[in-house]
This record gives structure tokens, C-alpha cells and sequence, in this order.
């Protein structure tokens, strides 16, 4: 059975919230590790390090977090539909279960189709946070260029308000306990932090 479209949804810019997001991490202490000239390199402690595509990676005391940020012009179409990812941009072969899974679950109706998007888009920024420490944390890197107080990285979700019980929901199914997370909230968006 096909869910009907919300029409209460109200869609937000993408870019517009990418900026609340960073503007609520940094009103909570959170700083943004800079990319260097627009390119896929970060700098960290003054060492620059190519960079899997985040949206954003940021410092936190000692800890770096890294961030997928799902704003609702994202997870709704234009006729404020849920779209779950198709599957073609998925080029990683540890997203590609996630979303046959996500799937399979939304089809025999033990699931919604947000909570199927939500299910697809977590798996991703675990597998890109994964693949963020392994670049970060190579052989010819981690001696010289990491500060060992920045050695613990952890995964980010970013979403707006409105997402925040759809995620809960997705992370249920995950088997992740609230002890497992914690929550940013700010003004304008939520972001959950794991590890």
C-alpha cells in the first residue's frame, strides 16, 4: 500500500539548512575543521587530508564528528512525498544492503517509507565516517600529522526538528539504544551523535 504525500510538510532549502545546521553545532561549541579552497582536502591541526564526501566534519573538544545532513527538501519530493534513495548514487557496496533491506522492510509493511529514507541515509554516514577514519588514519598520517588527542571520530546525523521521532524510529529497527546516541538540538536542527 502506497503512503499518501504530506502536504503539511514544509520543504527547506538544502544549503539553507547545511548553514543552520553549522550554525547550530557552533552555538553548542562545535567547530568546523576547514576544507581547504572547495576541494577534498580537510585541514586538521594544520595538516591538510583527503576527505570522503561529508557534508561536513567538525571539532568538538578532542573528538571529531563527522556529519550527513538530511534537510526535508531532501527526504520530500515536490509533492512532499518521501523519496527513498534509489539506489543508483549508491556506489558503496556496504549501503547497497542497506537499502535492499530498507526496502524489502517498506514493502511488507513493517515499515514506513521515512523511516526506510532514514534507515538508508544513517547506513551512509556510518560508511562514510568509516571510510573518512581509514584515509585519516593510514600508516604515513597518524605519526606525524594527528594530533593523539583527535584520535576519536564520531558519526553525525544532522536533521531538522520535525525528523527528529522519524530518526528515533529508524534507530529502533538499528537496535540502537538511546544510550547509544546522543542529541544536539538547536534552534533549527537535531543532530545525532554516535560512537
Amino acid at each position: 500500500m502506497r503512503e499518501k504525500c504530506d502536504k503539511t510538510i514544509v520543504r527547506k532549502d538544502k544549503k539553507k539548512f547545511y548553514i543552520e545546521v553549522d550554525n547550530d553545532l557552533s552555538d553548542k561549541g562545535y567547530k568546523i575543521a576547514s576544507v581547504m579552497n572547495g576541494s577534498n582536502k580537510i585541514d586538521i591541526n594544520g595538516k591538510r587530508h583527503k576527505i570522503v564526501p561529508l557534508d561536513q566534519v567538525y571539532i568538538y573538544g578532542k573528538i571529531i564528528v563527522t556529519t550527513e545532513k538530511k534537510s526535508t527538501a531532501e527526504l520530500y519530493n515536490e509533492g512532499r512525498c518521501v523519496v527513498v534513495p534509489s539506489g543508483n548514487g549508491l556506489k558503496d557496496d556496504y549501503i547497497k544492503p542497506a537499502r535492499t533491506d530498507a526496502v524489502d522492510r517498506m514493502r511488507k509493511g513493517e515499515i514506513g517509507r521515512i523511516t526506510a529514507a532514514h534507515l538508508i541515509h544513517l547506513a551512509q554516514a556510518f560508511v562514510r565516517t568509516q571510510q573518512f577514519v581509514e584515509e585519516l588514519w593510514t600508516a604515513d598520517t597518524i605519526n606525524d600529522t594527528i594530533n593523539p588527542a583527535l584520535k576519536t571520530v564520531k558519526v553525525g546525523y544532522s536533521v531538522e526538528p520535525s525528523e527528529e521521532n522519524n530518526v528515533k524510529k529508524a534507530l529502533t529497527i538499528l537496535r540502537i539504544k538511546a544510550s547509544g546516541y546522543q542529541i544536539v538540538s538547536g534552534k533549527n536542527s537535531v543532530t545525532f551523535i554516535f560512537g
